[in-house]
């Protein structure tokens, strides 16, 4: 029993480093328990510690930089960045996760022979009967995309941390909607939360009309459940307004579909909020499984326009200039003196930096480490701001404010959006090679 999502995270990262470094032989990967000789049996008070090795062929590192390999922006030698890429963040990463699962990180190692990295965890071993049979995996089986370090406590066998998700719905990502629940009242902000986590889903808040047509902004909403009498601006008029904007001035770049909340259950009602340009309507006090079919209906509506509009935006060229990314082209334009071998070079070193700066934030999330999402957000946006990505600089403007008031309500949807633009450039770059 133990964290599912932080040891899959920690393995991926050193089988990733090791096939990266083995230019020609074997990896190989292992696992052994150590019982608590204490007890019969392991328990979430007294765990066993499970020790995993991951053992290269690669190229070894000298003894002289071993002390400093699990720090931060911290490599063996210069030459390492611009031949196999990354910043040095990934192991100093390793290293906090291991000890937040209550284990520690070390390695073996011979120059030019191979490293062995080791790590252990605390945790308690489910029976033989019940744990499953063991999985052999395979390079094309390991997930591109590192999951969020939040604590999942699912018994979990081997072939669970290198096994690709699934889903019987036509769109599996109905959950990772963006939403923003647009509500005054402290008492319904709080039931509409609990019922779409419940649900699956999260959203941001506003508290009034002014406020969600401030976010709808910076943050590329898809999905906008509205409370019909606020203060400042009520949803009627909130809506109106959405409606008067160009799309291209919503960050996401398109007009998010609204769904009215409201008390007053009158058929004309129901029409005053379609007349205003509501998309559907829920009735308070909302329901939960009225306000899960609204989600999946609206979703699936939402993913499937995603789904043509990704079609339709294909590039068939790789002119830099011509490829739809949340930049600024004109100021990376006058950064290059209009070089587009150096721009490509940009984007690719400003991706090197920024991913594993996420992987710090998701950690510093899950610790509520307010300083360091602090200093993490505001070196994305200083870099952003730079580059010309606008739509990230303010994102990580927004990460960077909810550090300082110490909120982390909100963060996760940020990283997802970060995350999602960084993916956007890396297809870019492929393309283009």
């Amino acid at each position: 029993m133990g964290d599912i999502t932080r040891l899959r995270q920690v393995l991926i990262n050193l089988i990733s480093n090791a096939i990266k470094f083995t230019e020609t032989g074997s990896i190989e990967v292992s696992v052994t328990i150590c019982k608590n000789s204490d007890i019969n049996h392991s328990s979430a008070a007294n765990p066993d510690e499970i020790q995993f090795s991951i053992k290269d062929t690669g190229i070894g590192i000298p003894r002289d930089r071993l002390e400093r390999l699990f720090k931060a922006f911290s490599q063996v030698n210069s030459s390492i960045t611009r031949q196999y890429g990354g910043t040095g963040l990934g192991l100093a990463i390793c290293k906090q996760l291991c000890e937040l699962m209550g284990g520690r990180i070390w390695v073996e190692t011979e120059l030019n022979a191979g490293s062995t990295f080791y790590f252990t965890i605390a945790a308690s071993v489910i029976p033989e009967e019940s744990a499953g049979a063991s999985a052999v995996f395979s390079q094309q089986e390991i997930p591109k995309a590192i999951e969020s370090p939040q604590v999942e406590q699912l018994a979990f066998r081997s072939q669970e941390l290198f096994s690709l998700p699934t889903s019987s719905s036509p769109f599996p990502d109905l959950h990772k909607l963006r939403i923003l629940l647009t509500e005054d009242n402290l008492v319904n902000q709080k039931i509409a939360l609990k019922q779409l986590k419940n649900l699956g889903y999260s959203a941001d808040i506003a508290n009034n009309g002014k406020e969600a047509l401030q976010l709808l902004e910076k943050i590329p909403y898809d999905l906008i459940l509205m409370d019909c009498q606020m203060p400042i601006l009520d949803g009627l008029e909130t809506t109106k307004q959405i409606h008067r904007c160009q799309e291209s001035s919503f960050a996401s770049g398109r007009r998010p579909v609204v769904i009215a909340m409201t008390a007053n259950a009158m058929k004309q009602d129901k029409q005053m909020c379609l007349d205003a340009g509501m998309d559907d309507y829920l009735s308070k006090p909302v329901m939960k499984e009225n306000l899960a079919a609204t989600l999946e209906y609206w979703g699936s509506v939402i993913f499937k326009a995603k789904e043509i509009a990704a079609t339709e935006q294909k590039v068939s060229t790789t002119d830099v200039g011509s490829v739809e990314l949340p930049i600024d082209w004109e100021r990376l334009h006058q950064l290059s003196e209009n070089n587009p071998e150096f721009e490509l070079e940009l984007l690719q070193i400003f991706v090197e930096d920024i991913q594993p700066r996420l992987e710090v934030i998701k950690i510093a999330i899950a610790a509520r480490d307010f300083e360091q999402l602090a200093l993490q957000g505001h070196q994305i946006k200083g870099a952003s701001a730079n580059m010309g990505v606008t739509t990230m600089h303010l994102a990580a403007e927004k990460l960077e404010q909810l550090a300082i008031d110490q909120e982390c309500r909100g963060t996760i949807n940020l990283i997802l959006e970060l995350e999602d633009f960084i993916k956007r450039i890396q297809e870019f770059l492929i393309r283009s090679q």
